[in-house]
């Protein structure tokens, strides 16, 4: 169940929903002291107290409903959210006004407890605007609200299962009541005598009033048949005229699903309105990954795709680079890819030639990649233009010039760049640095794995420590840390000391706004071989 969790919260940390870099951390305790407005301050103390938000909300003016749904979203007043619901001004609600958004700064990139906090928030605010809605519509409350916007923030699986259920159960709702209607014409046309021997049709009490016409948009997460099988459903009824309740999603992410079910689901989709798709851990083959290509090239709205770890062995099946081409092609807006885990070897020119645009994203951790793969990427559209790559888990050391070349040409833009377990020699640090000194939009740099020596951890440290922009530096500890056995605390205390001076003196040196975070972890392959 624990490894479960962390996959769950893992799937957020990827292509599919975008870290805004530059954002400072979202506040998930007390906000931070200034001086409020006076709405502010009176919404504060009305979402207290859930009789007097219901008492304010028949009174104050439209206008306000807003700041109040602010402040009870941001300090998870569960009634005061019902209240506010229930008495809804507009016909809209788009969630990512009400609260601010979740992924920011490169902490969610490493910093796993952060993650967890954020994730969970999200999920606080689509859970409980999904229960309210309903409630609301069910209650027959004065709410104008039809359409729910919670796209942006990730919603539960329960959530999307709870959706698809009353979505269903609106549609044979209204089934029953039109096989009532046409029984009731019918008995009325046979006439008096036939009607007396006819026993009556009994209503059915409907869960959502008779005429509404109620849209939720959101981001559905599923990893379960019993999910499955009722968003399918669900969204099939979603497409039928006159229904009362229709899902639409804006990202979808699939897991341990397998190719059946994810084209099965892929069908049902409104193509133009899915901006983000997440295929990971499905164990989908070449093979798999060309049945899928016909769905997948509809998708032409989709910006963000991720395929990672999966057994698509691109360099073994022509048929299946020829697909994966025409699928990138046929998304003429996608600018943020992950292909990690899959093997590409030699192929990843035919991959990503027919994207239209220039990728901001990409991640290949773990895909083979050669000297020919490196070189296309030094020298293609995509590498200028780069935001945050990731290499991990490929022999650099096998390509270190071209690898140099990949840097340099993304020295501009660059704000991410993972190069964990990439196998680096100290030959290979010492002629990376002339490249690493020219990035000068980095934000975070990951060496984690490479079983360096603790002065060539040292050396790149200082250069890295030198670039203002600079915030966080990943790595592994020295492999003199292992080196004795029963000494591994006191060496490795030592080493993370070292390290921190030669980053606070290049701090001062270089005039740094903050302070340069490391984090350092245990290098595993050499715990694996001990």
């Amino acid at each position: 169940m624990a490894s479960t969790s962390s996959l769950w919260y893992g799937n957020y940390r990827g292509a599919v929903y975008p870290v805004d870099l530059h954002a400072p951390p979202i506040d998930l305790g007390p906000r931070a002291r200034r001086m409020k407005t006076l709405v502010e301050l009176c919404a504060e103390e009305i979402v207290k107290d859930s009789s007097l938000t219901r008492a304010a909300i028949s009174v104050i003016p439209k206008p306000l409903c807003e700041p109040l749904m602010k402040e009870a979203l941001y300090r998870n007043r569960e009634m005061a959210i019902r209240c506010i619901v229930g008495s809804w001004p507009t016909q809209v609600l788009l969630l990512r006004h009400m609260v601010p958004q979740l992924f920011t700064s490169v902490q969610t990139l490493y910093n796993m407890a952060y993650q967890s906090d954020i994730v969970k928030q999200g999920l606080r605010y689509t859970t409980s605007l999904a229960h309210t809605f309903l409630d609301a519509l069910k209650n027959n409350s004065n709410t104008k609200l039809r359409f729910l916007d919670l796209t942006g923030f990730p919603s539960a699986e329960v959530i999307v299962y709870f959706l698809a259920t009353h979505c269903m159960l609106a549609h044979n709702e209204m089934r029953h009541q039109t096989i009532r209607n046409m029984y009731e014409q019918a008995v009325q046309q046979a006439g008096s005598q036939v009607v007396s021997e006819i026993e009556p049709m009994e209503p059915m009490e409907h869960s959502l009033p008779e005429e509404c016409s109620v849209t939720i948009k959101l981001d559905a997460f599923v990893t379960s048949e019993s999910t499955h099988t009722e968003l399918c459903k669900a969204l099939k009824v979603s497409s039928f005229p006159n229904r009362k309740l229709s899902i639409v999603l804006s990202r979808l992410s699939m897991t341990c699903l397998g190719q059946a079910r994810i084209s099965l689901l892929l069908k049902q989709l409104q193509p133009q309105q899915l901006t983000g798709l997440q295929l990971q851990y499905n164990a989908l083959t070449a093979q798999d990954f060309v049945k899928l290509a016909p769905a997948l090239q509809t998708l032409v709205s989709v910006e963000s795709l991720d395929l990672s770890c999966n057994s698509i062995f691109f360099y073994q099946n022509e048929g299946c680079c020829n697909a994966t081409a025409l699928v990138f092609g046929a998304m003429p807006r996608l600018q943020r890819l992950d292909l990690s885990n899959n093997r590409i070897k030699t192929r990843l020119r035919r991959l990503l030639e027919n994207i239209a645009l220039p990728l901001t994203y990409l991640r290949l951790a773990g895909c083979g990649l050669t000297v020919t793969d490196m070189t296309y990427l030094a020298h293609s559209q995509h590498c200028a233009n780069l935001v945050e790559l990731d290499l991990s888990e490929n022999n650099l050391s096998l390509c270190d010039r071209q690898f140099r070349d990949v840097v340099t040409a993304a020295r501009s833009s660059l704000c991410v760049l993972e190069i964990e377990d990439c196998t680096l020699n100290c030959a290979n640090v010492h002629s990376f640095l002339p490249c690493l000194a020219q990035l000068s939009s980095l934000m975070y740099l990951n060496v984690a794995e490479n079983r360096l020596p603790q002065n060539s951890q040292v050396t790149l440290l200082a250069t890295a420590a030198e670039l203002v922009t600079l915030q966080v530096f990943k790595s592994s500890y020295a492999l003199e840390c292992y080196y004795f056995e029963g000494e591994e605390e006191r060496l490795k205390a030592a080493a993370l000391a070292e390290l921190n001076l030669v980053a606070n003196r290049s701090s001062v040196q270089s005039l740094r706004p903050k302070s340069l975070a490391l984090f350092l972890t245990e290098l595993e392959r050499v715990l694996d071989a001990s």
